[in-house]
Formats: structure tokens, C-alpha cells, sequence
């Protein structure tokens, strides 16, 4: 049984949850998750343009479809893995936090952070992408040791420590 620990805010809750996890683990662990969860139309926060298009390379190369979504992309390409993505011909939208902050998606279930942001303004940012029009979300985080301040950080503004999610990749 998953145990993260809920925010309501507005009539939403948004179910949350942190993963513990080594730097080089991490890709392995995202695949998990989303395999074993069977989620789909799940946005990942990538903190580069370069990450995001590894993230994507290699969750397509596991059989995952997923597209970058950033802003060296050509309006054309954001707008052709947008529409991929709206019309679950993509399962997951690997993004930074510039380029989908234009977009608006009324029914999005599922936020990972892949990387957790430095502040905790992004992170709500982040997981406020999922919970609209009174439905409930998940957003899930990776934690990697240089990432513990972050995340001591966006615990201590929510005044709730994220729930711990134990994992096979310890």
C-alpha cells in the first residue's frame, strides 16, 4: 500500500510522496514507477532542456512513449508533443519548468519531479499542474542526496514533511 501524505487546498488534494534514491538510480526508478503505477498522462520535471531530452530518449528506448518539451524546441515541435500528449499518444511529457509554464491542462493526474527544484515556490508550482477542477492528484518526487537541502527546504515551507516511499532501488 502507498502511503504519501495528502495537501488540500480549494476542495483538491494532492496526494505527495518522496522517493529516496542514488543519482544513478534514478532513470531505473522513474521507469518503475510509472510501469508499476500504470500511470499515464504524467508530466516530469526535468531542471534542463538536455536532461529532459535523455529523460525522454530513454523511456521511449523502455517502452514508455514520452516527448520533451522545452524551449529550444520549435513552436512546431512543442505544439506537435503537446497535442501527442493531450491525446494520450504520448504517456509522459518530460518538461522544464519555463516551457510548461504556457500550457494549462485541466485533467492532469499524475507530477513526478525527476529533479527537485531549489526552491519551494517551483515545487508548488509544479505539483499544482495536477488536482484541478476538483479531481485529485499525484506528485511524486526523486530525491538524490545533493537534493536532501531542497527537500528539507520545501518541507519546511509546507510545514509537512513529505511521506518516505519505500522502493526496490534502494
Amino acid at each position: 500500500m502507498l502511503m504519501i501524505s495528502a495537501t488540500k487546498t480549494n476542495d483538491v488534494t494532492i496526494h505527495q510522496g518522496v522517493y529516496h534514491v542514488a543519482r544513478h538510480k534514478k532513470s531505473a526508478l522513474l521507469k518503475h514507477i510509472i510501469t508499476e503505477r500504470k500511470l499515464n498522462s504524467t508530466i516530469v520535471f526535468a531542471r534542463t532542456k538536455y536532461s529532459a531530452d535523455k529523460l525522454a530518449k530513454g523511456l521511449n528506448r523502455s517502452g514508455i512513449t514520452a516527448e520533451a518539451f522545452h524551449g529550444d524546441q520549435s513552436p512546431n515541435e512543442r505544439s506537435r508533443s503537446l497535442l501527442n500528449f493531450l491525446t494520450n499518444r504520448t504517456r509522459v511529457l518530460v518538461s522544464t519548468d519555463q516551457a510548461v509554464r504556457c500550457i494549462d491542462i485541466a485533467d492532469l493526474p499524475n507530477v513526478i519531479n525527476y529533479e527537485l527544484p531549489d526552491s519551494a515556490e517551483t515545487y508548488t508550482n509544479r505539483i499544482n499542474r495536477t488536482g484541478k477542477a476538483g479531481l485529485s492528484g499525484i506528485a511524486l518526487s526523486l530525491c538524490d542526496r545533493e537534493e536532501q537541502g531542497h527537500l528539507k527546504n520545501i518541507n519546511r515551507v509546507l510545514r509537512n514533511n513529505l511521506e518516505v516511499i519505500e522502493h526496490p532501488f534502494n
